[in-house]
């Protein structure tokens, strides 16, 4: 079994994903916009459910700072929004060797390749839960000790740097696994 790839990446570096941006945002300094591989210096995806303050309008922002005194600032905030929730939708005929799709954040791909990620489905414990072992195997790659290790961190920055917030959802086609 090998792995299907439905949709890009949407991550700063992704060419389709920049030319979008850039022509969203035609007047913006593209050295700033993409400040350090990340969308305004902040975050590497381009898309995502969260991140609201990349979505606020100019004057979104103004108010959130004025009323709640929002200390989320954003250097450069020239023409928001930045970060959009707009999904890719694609379409793909399912057939007899479709035994499962995997939807996951950004997290779960920076630890596992597409197909090391259905070797592990196909390979996993009966009793496991499907998505708890793929982000278990993201996050420490079948070492007991490195993933408590790394789920003992507590909240800050320094777990920020250790581990992402990971979402990760499969669904099944059929009864195999």
């Amino acid at each position: 079994m090998r792995a299907t790839v439905l949709t890009e990446e949407h991550r700063t570096y992704n060419p389709v994903e920049r030319a979008r941006l850039i022509r969203e945002h035609p007047h913006e300094d593209e050295d700033i916009m993409f400040f350090d591989e990340r969308l305004c210096g902040i975050l590497q995806p381009t898309r995502a459910f969260g991140d609201v303050s990349l979505k606020w309008s100019t004057r979104e922002k103004v108010l959130m700072q004025y009323v709640f005194d929002d200390p989320g600032y954003v250097p450069n905030y020239l023409t928001p929004p930045y970060l959009s929730c707009t999904p890719d939708v694609h379409s793909t005929k399912l057939d007899q060797n479709s035994k499962f799709l995997v939807i996951a954040t950004d997290g779960l791909w920076d630890g596992l390749s597409d197909e090391e990620c259905v070797k592990l489905i196909q390979n996993k414990p009966s009793d496991v839960n499907s998505a708890t072992w793929l982000i278990q195997n993201s996050l420490a790659q079948h070492n007991q000790q490195r993933l408590s290790k790394i789920l003992s961190i507590p909240p800050g920055p320094i777990c920020r740097n250790v581990r992402d917030d990971i979402s990760v959802i499969v669904i099944y086609f059929n009864d195999e696994f």
